[in-house]
Parts: structure tokens; C-alpha cells; sequence
């Protein structure tokens, strides 16, 4: 009997659960100044975890197709969003700036980045012919699962405080990114009868090919650039609004 087709929705759907899961860790900038009041650490020493996370985020994504190679696509996604909400609840019982950065930061962005780049990547091979269209579908899931947090975060909060809000924050991400991996799956390369169903007319690049290319390294100082003062704002963002802007808790949450 052939297996039942696995239809491109789905995937779709997936991708859009898991990546709301993973752009959670954009609340960040929410998280600054109670750990400031309530442990006493300086701001910036807070905001360098965000700046730790989306290191971690960026380095993950050399080693994650690797991993998605040898353990598939469905499995590497839940078991990165399993450690990545298994780190944010760790992170509810840090009394110190080296655990937060270890967990909040290293482990969580690793976490991050391995299930954001595999996930983004495998929506993109289901559509070959809409590339562009599909990738935007996927990064904008990713902002919209921040948008959508800020709220709860910020009322978990006001209600248990920072620490507690950690936990759940983690079980909520943890959740998001187990459901959407158990809709993904790799694409088809061939069809029952052969023939070839999704072709991508290019060739996969070795990590060590890639490194041998003069576009890597171009492509690695624009997004650099692009990207460096866009995450900075990110994790400070709050901030910025409150001491600068002089608006109020309640309001720069939006």
C-alpha cells in the first residue's frame, strides 16, 4: 500500500507553529530591567545575554544541517525545541549573570538557531518555484510568535514576577515547536515511479566548500552589518522606550 501523500499545507502549517515557538526569544528586551531590580546586575550586563543568544542563534546554524542530515528534520526540530524550553525553565532558577548567559544565552540560542535555520530551509525545498514568497512566510512567523508573546510575557510578569515567567515561557515555547515539528517532513526527491518530484537546480555546499568561496564571506559582512544594529535594538528595545522615550510599562509593550 502507498503511503498517503504528504501535502504541502501541512508543512506550511508546521513551519508557521514552530517558527512563532522559536521567535518567542525576541521578548528579550521585556526581561531587562526586573532582572536589573531584582538581582541588582547592571543593564547592560543583563542585555548582554541577547547579545550571547542570537551569537549562539548564528553559530548553531553551521553545525544544524548537519544534524537534520543524520536525524531528519521532524526529530531534530522537537529535540531543539525540547533543550531550547528545557533552558528557558532552567533559566527560572538563575541567581547568577554566568548561569543566564549559559542557559538563556548559549543554550537557548543554539536551540534556536538549529531549529530556525533547518525549518526555514526545509519549507523553502517544498517550494521551489516560490522561494522568496515561502521564505518570507516562515521569517515572518518567527515575528509574529514575538509579537504575540510580548503580551503574555509581559503579563506573566506583573502577575509571578521575571524568574517564574521563565518557566513559563519555556513550557509555552516547548509546546509550539513539539506540535509544529510532528507536521514536518522532508520533501520527496523521487515519485513512485521514479521520475524526480521537487528538483532545486542547484548543488549543496560542504561547510568546508562553503568556506572556500569568496560569496561567503561577502554574504557574511552584509548580513553582518545588516543585521548587527537591528538585534542590538532588539534586546534593548524596552529599555530604550522607558528611559528614553519616557513611555510607560504598560504602552511599550506594543
Amino acid at each position: 500500500m502507498n503511503a498517503k501523500p504528504t501535502r504541502r499545507g501541512q508543512i506550511v502549517l508546521g513551519t508557521i507553529i514552530a517558527q512563532m515557538g522559536l521567535g518567542t526569544i525576541y521578548t528579550w528586551s521585556l526581561f531587562n530591567q526586573p532582572l536589573v531590580y531584582i538581582f541588582g546586575w547592571s543593564l547592560s550586563a543583563v542585555a548582554t545575554t541577547f547579545s550571547i543568544t542570537s551569537f549562539s542563534l548564528a553559530f548553531a546554524t553551521l553545525f544544524a544541517g548537519k544534524l537534520q542530515d543524520r536525524i531528519g528534520i521532524r526529530r531534530l526540530t522537537l529535540c531543539a525545541g525540547i533543550v531550547l524550553g528545557l533552558g528557558l525553565m532552567a533559566s527560572s532558577g538563575v541567581t547568577s549573570l554566568l548561569g543566564m548567559y549559559l542557559l538563556m544565552g548559549v543554550v537557548v540560542g543554539f536551540a534556536d538557531g538549529t531549529a530556525y535555520i533547518t525549518t526555514l530551509s526545509n519549507l523553502i525545498k517544498w517550494f521551489p518555484e516560490r522561494k522568496g514568497l515561502i521564505a518570507g512566510v516562515s521569517v515572518g512567523a518567527f515575528g509574529t510568535g514575538s509579537l504575540v508573546l510580548k503580551y503574555i510575557n509581559s503579563f506573566l510578569i506583573a502577575e509571578v514576577g521575571a524568574s517564574h515567567a521563565f518557566f513559563y515561557w519555556g513550557l509555552m515555547a516547548m509546546i509550539m515547536i513539539g506540535l509544529g515539528s510532528t507536521l514536518l517532513k522532508e520533501p520527496p526527491t523521487h515519485t513512485a515511479n521514479g521520475k524526480t518530484a521537487i528538483t532545486y537546480g542547484t548543488r549543496d555546499f560542504t561547510l568546508g566548500e562553503m568556506l572556500g568561496t569568496k560569496e561567503a564571506y561577502l554574504l557574511f559582512v552584509i548580513f553582518f552589518t545588516a543585521c548587527m544594529s537591528g538585534l542590538y535594538l532588539i534586546g534593548v528595545v524596552k529599555d530604550i522606550g522607558v528611559e528614553m522615550a519616557g513611555m510607560v510599562e504598560s504602552t511599550d509593550v506594543v
